[in-house]
């Protein structure tokens, strides 16, 4: 036997196909003259016709009933079932529909009428009502407001067209804010909310919601003392990790990444319901959908959603303001955003001083390329907890090296480490009390100023000079003048100029090494192989000695070790260097 519920399908199917035949058949008949077919009965016709008694009796009893029948009138209706009714009927406790408030029934039948006729081709994602509030269907989903299903659609009358769909539609009241501050349920997120004075700003835009319960935010560890731990900044970040820009009812949602409101990505698996935020171990589960707001949509969560923790946001966090607005000001955010690095983070009266030492009044007077320099200069490539560090040369993405004293807690003799281990997804942070400086001369330029005048005017005489202004990665073991004027005594000549080309040449690049080598990287007999193409011997004992390839030339000491430069590391020594033996 044949429920009510499918006769009525079966008939409104039938309708639905003789007006296709009948089109068919029109054009058929005069190709060039298509006959616009115009249906003989107005919406309340037709909603008779195929059963709908219970909106009919709704529309007479709101005083719209003249809507339906006016020709006047060019309509789209949204016609719930005779069980859509009944259920909401039922859910409010009415018997019939005499018992709703006539204003109340008035606006709910509203907001099923758009003012223009429309078929399902021509809805758009947003549709203004007769209420004044919009609806938003879903065409290729066939939804409403993401949770009332479309089951049948362009349903012609003379007056309008009708879609069929399953539920009574209610129009929202409230803003979404609201909504949340009325339900003791998400408590803990509206006073976050409140806490960062976010209330305006999502109450005054249009907004979709991933809502938190609190037991959601106690099942994720954040508790009460946990969250008043949490600075301003971590909290924004988490709250507006669960915003999206605009209206995403259920059916909008599809499986991949949606970018939320703090510019971070959160995964949707759509077919399982379920949010994966970058920092959860297990997906968050969306346990209520679709609740209508006047400025937006809720979904109900059952965790939280944590978003990524890159070394830019442990600094926002832990108030490293400078160093994040340094950052910024340098272009350097999306760099140390990712891979595996280690940050040591001068704290903001660091920044101060080292204003006060380059005579500028903010970060933004700094110039890029020095800033650039200078914030590089405390990166390390790779994640090195302190547990990890050791005394020596710590190599940066600046280029130079910073010295650490592991035992002290120190880097260059003067920054020290005030705290440690602060973990991101990409890396480490440890604080430190003085912003490092790096060297800003080249090679050339420090020999020059150091007074190392004779090797400058070897390497000038030679061709050799301007490979040393250059950027590069060198270690250059620089001879003392003294060592220099031995030379030429030895050789009987007077300068540079007296030394055959082809020589001056290999004795200048074997004093030279094709990568920054410090003095931390120096063991007894290592055998660096150098840009002339052989090799020396390192000695280490009470100081360090290098035996060169001329048995008869006197070992050279090295006076002074890890001179840095923006192109290398320069190491003084007495003696001059011979790759042969002469």
């Amino acid at each position: 036997m044949k429920t009510l519920k499918s006769l009525k399908l079966t008939k409104m199917t039938l309708a639905l196909l003789s007006v296709f035949l009948i089109t068919l058949s029109a054009c058929d008949d005069d190709d060039d003259n298509p006959v616009n077919i115009q249906p003989d009965k107005n919406l309340a016709e037709v909603a008779a016709e195929n059963g709908f008694t219970s909106l009919l009796a709704a529309a007479e009893e709101a005083g719209l009933d003249g809507a339906l029948t006016d020709e006047n009138n060019d309509l789209t209706v949204f016609a719930p079932t005779n069980d859509a009714f009944a259920a909401f009927l039922n859910a409010n406790g009415w018997a019939d529909v005499t018992e709703i408030p006539d204003a109340a029934l008035e606006s709910v039948l509203q907001y099923h009428i758009l003012a223009s006729s429309k078929n399902s081709g021509e809805l758009g994602n947003s549709e203004a009502t007769l209420q004044g509030s919009a609806l938003y269907p879903n065409a290729s989903a066939l939804t409403i407001n993401g949770n009332t299903n479309i089951s049948a659609v362009d349903v012609e009358a003379s007056n309008g067209v009708i879609h069929v769909i399953d539920m009574v539609l209610m129009p929202p009241t409230d803003n979404i804010v609201d909504i949340a501050a009325g339900d003791e349920n998400f408590s803990v997120l509206v006073s976050l909310l409140q806490r960062v004075d976010l209330v305006d700003a999502v109450r005054n835009g249009e907004f979709t919601v991933f809502a938190p319960t609190n037991t959601a935010f106690e099942n994720s560890g954040i508790t009460a003392d946990v969250a008043a731990e949490l600075s301003d900044a971590e909290v924004i970040d988490i709250l507006t990790y669960h915003v999206l820009s605009g209206y995403a009812f259920s059916s909008d949602l599809t499986n991949g990444d949606i970018t939320m409101l703090n510019g971070e990505p959160l995964t949707v698996d759509a077919d399982n319901g379920t949010l994966q935020g970058a920092n959860n171990e297990d997906p968050v589960n969306i346990a209520t959908t679709n609740i209508l707001g006047t400025n937006g949509v809720i979904h109900v969560i059952d965790g939280v959603v944590l978003p990524p923790k890159t070394i830019v946001d442990q600094a926002v966090y832990n108030g490293f303001d400078s160093l994040a607005v340094a950052v910024e000001q340098a272009g350097l955010v999306e760099a140390l955003s990712g891979g595996e690095l280690t940050v040591f983070a001068p704290t903001n009266d660091a920044f101060v001083n080292l204003l006060s030492q380059l005579s500028y009044v903010q970060i933004s007077d700094i110039p890029t390329d020095l800033l650039s320099a200078v914030l590089t200069y405390h990166v390390v490539d790779g994640a090195f907890t302190s547990d990890m560090l050791s005394d020596g040369y710590l190599p940066t993405l600046n280029g130079q090296a910073i010295d650490v004293d592991v035992t002290n807690l120190i880097l260059n003799d003067n920054a020290n480490i005030i705290a440690i281990d602060v973990m991101a997804d990409n890396g480490v942070v440890h604080a430190i009390n003085s912003v490092m400086v790096p060297e800003t001369r080249t090679i050339a330029e420090i020999a020059s100023e150091a007074g190392l005048t004779r090797l400058v005017e070897a390497l000038t005489e030679a061709g050799l000079a301007e490979t040393f202004t250059q950027e590069g990665n060198y270690t250059v073991f620089a001879p003392s003048n003294a060592a220099f004027d031995a030379l030429y005594s030895a050789l009987g000549v007077e300068g540079p100029a007296g030394v055959d080309d082809g020589t001056l040449e290999a004795v200048l690049t074997y004093h030279v090494l094709g990568n920054r080598v410090y003095s931390s990287d120096l063991s007894d007999g290592l055998t660096p192989e150098t840009l002339q193409g052989s090799t020396f011997i390192i000695n280490i004992g009470s100081n360090v000695t290098i035996t060169d390839n001329d048995p008869d030339n006197a070992d050279a000491a090295v006076t002074a070790t890890d001179i840095q430069a923006t192109n290398g590391v320069v190491h003084t020594i007495d003696e001059i260097l011979l790759p042969v033996d002469i």
